[in-house]
């Protein structure tokens, strides 16, 4: 049985030295489209004309390499970089799974500088941004399984929401639970119902906060977001906003946080799920 969630991760190497835009998020959105478009047309005018629904998979800027302060990357010859796609889609997992991987082609150019993959995988013993599930699976180990109703998250690329014509950079709960919570709806047999929606303010707490605000230019586009550590806590412990406190912060790994994760904005995972089921 295919996974109808997955997060590929790409590694990368440079053979020669390479100096690029430190924000690749966009470049390798559209190198992903491409992929797709080359594979199954039709799927990829699905992709384009699913305006009204949020977009089913997420594409990281490429991760790994070393933090600078300017607006360009320096790559010494034989760097390792990486990048991850994912998919909330089954349709799309399939594709990617079945049409993409077994053919992926062995070198990509981005800003006209030349990488070799060095490495493809889902498999998360392989890498820890790697992974793959079914909807069925979060249900089963997040929601109806051992819960916690501390649910620490990190937001590994900045993060941010619509709000009156502005950028909010704050992970706040209420929008960051809706946020994924469309998704899911989106994508899953197995929606949430609107009650869920109308009750998450008063439910949902915040008990640690260390983030910090980071900017991220496509050109003459700007996006201003929260990077950083945050833990939610379901308040007065309350099993039903335990499980779907857990169940959603599970599904954040492939779903994203916020918008533009098809650009590298709102890479999140939460840190404890390797431990807290044991």
């Amino acid at each position: 049985m295919l996974p109808e969630l997955i997060s590929i991760v790409f590694t990368l190497t440079n053979p020669e030295p390479v100096s690029l835009p430190v924000d690749q998020g966009r470049a390798l959105s559209a190198r992903f489209l491409a992929w797709i478009r080359s594979l199954n047309p039709q799927l990829s005018q699905e992709l384009h004309d699913s305006a009204n629904l949020p977009r089913p998979y997420t594409v990281s800027n490429l991760r790994g390499k070393p933090y600078t302060k300017s607006d360009r990357l320096f790559l010494k010859a034989d760097s390792e970089v990486w990048f991850r796609v994912t998919s909330i889609s089954p349709k799309l997992t399939r594709t990617l799974i079945v049409e993409l991987l077994p053919n992926f082609e062995k070198k990509i150019n981005l800003s006209k500088s030349a990488f070799v993959v060095k490495n493809v995988t889902w498999n998360p013993e392989q890498h820890p941004w790697a992974g793959a599930a079914t909807y069925a699976d979060l249900i089963r180990d997040d929601m109806l399984g051992k819960t916690n109703c501390h649910v620490p998250l990190f937001f590994a690329s900045a993060t941010a929401f619509r709000s009156k014509g502005a950028h909010l950079p704050f992970v706040l709960p209420e929008m960051v639970i809706r946020s994924w919570a469309a998704n899911w709806n989106a994508y899953s047999s197995m929606a949430f119902p609107k009650s869920f929606l109308a009750n998450i303010r008063g439910a949902i707490g915040v008990s640690y906060y260390k983030m910090k605000t980071e900017v991220v230019r496509y050109g003459k586009a700007t996006f201003i977001g929260g990077v950083g550590n945050c833990t939610y806590n379901a308040l007065d412990r309350d099993p039903y906003w335990q499980q779907m406190l857990n169940g959603l912060a599970s599904f954040a790994f492939y779903s994203g946080t916020g918008i533009k994760t098809t650009m590298g904005l709102g890479q999140t995972r939460r840190q404890d799920i390797d431990t807290f089921r044991q």
